[in-house]
């Protein structure tokens, strides 16, 4: 029996030796953020949109290879959850009725594989360790949603609709495909912890909710800027 207890404790000896010396690491990550932006787009002297921005949530799992003694190599992959919101309010004057205000508020919701390529730069090897990071990140949007709902100073409000997103309608084809980049910073705590921020760089996505290529019909698009964002994730390096 001692002879397996002893295997069993130079098995782990050896694996603790590896993880100390070898210029791997992997680890899984969780993360929390706000997604979207702040911000009033007037549209014309009568409509505007107030964007708001929503919450994201993220799980994946973590690799680095230090090809260097100050630079490292990352690459996740992750599954988040994001979204943001947007207020539309039409203020017009009507004849014979007078000031009437319109207003359709949004939820826009999405889920994505995301896999983020980074550089990480460590000036400290030991002991307070921060570092600073940029890359690119390709994701894949696997679905999203509109949820609106309508309100008028005169007729009061409206059922809530749900709008699926469709992203194989052609106009929409490359919204759900894309590759952004990303910069951020963090502190690696002890040997198996790091907290890292990051900034998501984005545009606006504009979705179009139909296409006809030979009717000339108009289709409502619906604005978001929920892929820009800000996240805060915890990692725990197994090695």
């Amino acid at each position: 029996m001692r002879i397996y207890y002893t295997i069993a404790f130079l098995l782990v000896s050896l694996s603790c030796s590896f993880a100390q010396n070898s210029p791997w690491t992997f680890g899984v990550k969780a993360g929390i953020g706000k997604s979207g932006s702040n911000r009033t787009v007037i549209r014309d002297i009568e409509v505007r949109d107030e964007y708001q921005r929503g919450n994201n949530y993220s799980i994946g799992l973590r690799t680095g290879y230090r090809f260097l003694k100050y630079f490292t190599a990352t690459a996740d992959i992750e599954f988040q959850q994001f979204s943001d919101e947007r207020l539309r309010v039409f203020n017009f004057n009507a004849e014979n009725v007078g000031r009437i205000v319109n207003t359709t508020q949004y939820d826009n919701e999405f889920q994505r594989v995301q896999l983020p390529v980074a550089l990480q730069f460590s000036p400290f090897t030991k002991g307070f360790q921060p570092y600073l990071k940029a890359g690119i990140m390709p994701f894949c949007i696997l679905k999203g949603s509109f949820d609106n709902q309508f309100r008028s100073s005169v007729t009061g409000i409206e059922e809530p609709r749900k709008l699926k997103a469709d992203f194989d309608l052609l106009p929409n084809r490359k919204l759900d495909r894309q590759m952004h980049f990303f910069a951020g910073f963090g502190i690696k705590i002890g040997r198996h912890l790091s907290v890292e921020a990051v900034r998501y760089f984005a545009g606006r996505m504009d979705y179009v909710s139909g296409y006809s290529q030979f009717n000339k019909v108009l289709y409502p698009t619906y604005s978001s800027y929920a892929l820009r964002g800000t996240q805060l994730s915890l990692t725990y390096h197994i090695w």
